[in-house]
């Protein structure tokens, strides 16, 4: 019989120093990934329950199978991949099989990223941000049920998350209600309120590129963010931001709620597009590369440009 392998407990074991948030993230690429007997006994969110991992070995056939996704999800989805190959010892030529590939779709990545061009899939899903925010807040539940118009009511605030407030990654999942005065655990994210009991920032301890040594990323709630959150939450002051039945979402779960909230527009609006238009709308590529050269002629970084520059 072939063996099967309990996927979080393999990603601990194969890496213990690094953060649980990181291993969760090389457990849902490799289930994206995966064939689709495999991904539907994985189900959603973390699951324990075991899968072979014998089609890794075919290298052509899982590269042949991924070609459809985007450069970087692609990237993404073979770093487990080689985590799993080196841990079983699959062999250096399995490996190199997929190292060769990863190292070029990371060139084909630094080509399209420094010609600074949608790619077609941005193209075909581009949308302003002021178009996405108008669109969220006059959005009406297509519901009926109760039960269907709080799982809208999710959906919706979701979506003003992500267009009234600078997007972030999915980070939003297991964020946790506090108060100001409380006492918080920096490594966890938290929607703090004010002592007049309005949202007043979010902080920001778990995140994508977070250390051991990060200090808390704080980002203040925006007026109508907060009115809008007020409103979702109702009396509610405890437990999560988002939550089903008293328990956290998921990453997938947010970034499903998100591209729920806008298909009505007929795009497939993800947080990772978001983040690209509003970077796209603030920063004026053109500029940005005239002070890059006089950074590098300068002999300096960019915060020593800065600290030298003034008004």
């Amino acid at each position: 019989m072939k063996p099967t392998y309990n996927l979080p407990e393999l990603f601990e074991k194969a890496r213990p120093a690094t953060k649980p948030i990181t291993r969760n993230s090389y457990y849902y690429q490799l289930r994206k990934i995966a064939p689709e007997k495999q991904s539907r006994r994985l189900g959603m969110g973390i699951s324990t329950n075991p899968i072979s991992l014998e089609w890794i070995k075919n290298s052509k056939a899982t590269i042949k199978r991924i070609s459809h996704l985007s450069v970087n999800t692609q990237r993404a989805s073979l770093s487990p991949v080689l985590i799993i190959i080196s841990y079983l010892e699959y062999g250096k030529e399995l490996y190199d099989e997929y190292n060769t590939h990863l190292q070029n779709l990371t060139a084909a990545r630094d080509v399209l990223e420094s010609q600074h061009e949608k790619t077609d899939t941005q193209k075909e899903n581009w949308v302003s941000s002021s178009d996405l925010r108008e669109y969220v807040m006059n959005v009406e539940p297509r519901t009926n049920t109760d039960k269907q118009r709080a799982i809208w009511k999710r959906y919706m605030m979701v979506g003003k998350l992500y267009t009234l407030q600078p997007p972030v990654r999915h980070d939003y999942n297991e964020m946790e209600l506090a108060s100001i005065g409380d006492l918080i655990n920096h490594n966890k994210n938290y929607l703090v309120f004010d002592s007049t009991d309005k949202p007043s920032f979010f902080s920001f301890g778990r995140y994508k590129t977070a250390t051991d040594e990060s200090e808390a990323v704080i980002v203040k709630c925006r007026p109508d963010m907060g009115k809008e959150i007020l409103g979702y939450l109702e009396t509610r002051r405890t437990g999560y931001l988002l939550e089903k039945d008293g328990k956290p979402l998921t990453k997938g779960q947010v970034g499903f709620a998100l591209s729920k909230c806008f298909e009505g527009i007929g795009k497939h609006i993800t947080s990772n597009l978001i983040r690209h238009i509003v970077c796209s709308e603030a920063v004026n590529i053109s500029e940005c590369k005239k002070l890059k050269g006089l950074q590098n002629d300068m002999m300096h970084g960019a915060a020593l440009q800065l600290k030298y520059a003034k008004e």
